[in-house]
């Protein structure tokens, strides 16, 4: 955990956790790819299918089936699935 980062994605019941350091981190489970990418207080989270969940400095973007829910807390939170912005 760095400056309070934490970014996990979860797909099909299995979890992948990225703990970020202010670069990069991906992790591909099953498949599906998973992308955590911070800059400055940007979080976005890219996913393939099922759930994402981003959490950045209290910022929490989360995709469910058709459903995006934004909830910012100081930080701006984007969610970009299958090429549907939120």
């Amino acid at each position: 955990i760095h400056a309070g980062a934490r970014f996990e994605c979860i797909h099909a019941g299995a979890r992948c956790e990225c703990i970020h350091a202010g670069a990069r981190c991906e992790g591909i489970h099953a498949g599906a790819r998973f992308e955590c990418i911070h800059a400055g207080a940007r979080c976005e989270c890219i996913h393939a299918d099922a759930r994402c969940e981003g959490i950045h400095a209290g910022a929490r973007c989360i995709h469910a089936g058709a459903r995006y829910e934004c909830i910012h807390a100081g930080a701006r939170c984007a969610c970009i699935h299958a090429g549907a912005r939120c």
